[in-house]
């Protein structure tokens, strides 16, 4: 019997459009009538899952969780207290925004709900001429919700202050081609995971889904026999693992199924709603 769901944002809860079909609202709505804890695992703030908190009914129930910033932050609804883990530190923050300056990618630094955004010389026309020579598309994402966007102007001075992560932005193409080069060059205590096809963050070493799913199962007596996990990324990877019932959605990663309980459909096919089907608690 499941007792809880943890279940990632973007590409997984939900579609393409960035919205959560009905068939999956309804599914997670009654599972957590039924008693089951709800859990948002996310790259994003807390602050930018208020909505799909509201849509699920989260508040509702006061016995769910938000994992933030790939397990940096644990949200807990029953009190409002939030755990904080480690950050980039300041020092590792210019070295990073180099590989972006060498690679010509986009690099958004956050801090709290606010992206400090570089991009390289030149940065929109080299983008363009390389699409169009590697006969490539740009990827649709909906990163423009997420919050107050500053330019820094040059990845030569320090950076003022530690961030929560850094993100790489360019077509998916260009990301597999610069990928193993970014991680032979990655500062020690930092690790890159291929978050969506063209978005690759940057976060410590130490921080991870998995683990901050620990935290809440070691907090809640849950056992990982009971906890059902959905995800896309690399991100979600360490989080899969750490479930008995760990699903890949139908658009994941190769390496994401291959570490999955589980293939469930897509997120444009309520992959969440037809892998609960299966668990006789929820009927």
């Amino acid at each position: 019997m499941i007792k809880m769901i943890a279940a990632d944002l973007d590409g997984t809860l939900l579609n393409d459009d960035g919205v959560i079909t009905p068939d999956t609202r309804n599914a997670l709505i009654h599972a957590q009538e039924k008693g089951i804890r709800m859990v948002i695992a996310t790259g994003r703030t807390p602050k930018f899952t208020i909505q799909e908190q509201k849509q699920l009914q989260m508040e509702r129930f006061k016995n769910n969780y938000i994992i933030a910033l790939n397990g940096q932050e644990i949200y807990r609804f029953s009190d409002g207290h939030t755990w904080c883990g480690p950050r980039v530190p300041a020092p590792d923050v210019s070295p990073t925004l180099k590989l972006a300056y060498d690679y010509c990618l986009e690099a958004l630094c956050y801090d709290g709900n606010v992206r400090y955004q570089y991009l390289p010389p030149d940065f929109q026309a080299k983008k363009e001429a390389w699409l169009t020579v590697h006969q490539a598309e740009a990827h649709k994402d909906h990163e423009s919700i997420l919050g107050e966007r500053i330019p820094i102007t040059t990845w030569e001075s320090p950076f003022p202050q530690e961030v929560s992560k850094i993100a790489l932005l360019h077509s998916p193409l260009r990301l597999q081609e610069v990928l193993p080069l970014i991680r032979d060059r990655l500062l020690p205590g930092l690790k890159a995971l291929l978050v969506k096809p063209n978005w690759l963050e940057i976060i410590p070493a130490g921080v991870s889904k998995g683990d901050a799913l620990k935290r809440i199962m070691e907090e809640t007596g849950i056992q990982a026999n009971e906890v059902a996990v959905f995800g896309d990324g690399e991100n979600d990877i360490d989080m899969i693992k750490a479930a008995g019932y760990g699903f890949a959605m139908g658009n994941a990663f190769p390496s994401v199924k291959q570490a999955a309980f589980a293939v469930t459909a897509s997120n444009n096919q309520d992959g969440i709603a037809k892998a609960l089907r299966f668990f006789p608690e929820l009927d």
